[in-house]
């Protein structure tokens, strides 16, 4: 399974990455594009959409720093599955309730 990333280019000097969505749990066969994300209801930008935003395999894209920061949950990214986002592709909000209520429970039992 692969982790995606949606990222924003932050034209600084020098230029730095600012992840802003996380999928996990990513087939390898499939692809996540800007279109099946859009789809899926996600806009990234209010006036241009995608502007100064990528999407890419999350280990390809990133520095190790970035990579640590969004696993320890202190860069404050939002995170979905891939089951999560084929829920809202088909309107399925009550599948993606009960999957993140399934894994509170179970990261409360542990």
């Amino acid at each position: 399974m692969a982790n995606w990333c949606v990222y924003k280019v932050v034209r600084t000097f020098p230029h730095y990455y600012k992840a802003r969505l996380v999928i996990t749990e990513v087939p390898p066969e499939e692809n996540i594009t800007e279109e099946l994300l859009q789809r899926a209801g996600y806009s990234f930008e209010s006036s241009v959409p995608w502007v100064n935003h990528g999407v890419a395999p999350f280990e390809e894209m990133f520095p190790a720093e970035m990579l640590e920061q969004v696993r320890s949950g202190s860069a404050m990214v939002e995170c979905i599955t891939y089951k999560e986002l084929q829920a809202l592709l088909r309107g399925d909000m009550f599948a993606i309730i009960n999957q993140r209520l399934s894994r509170i429970i179970y990261e409360e039992e542990e």
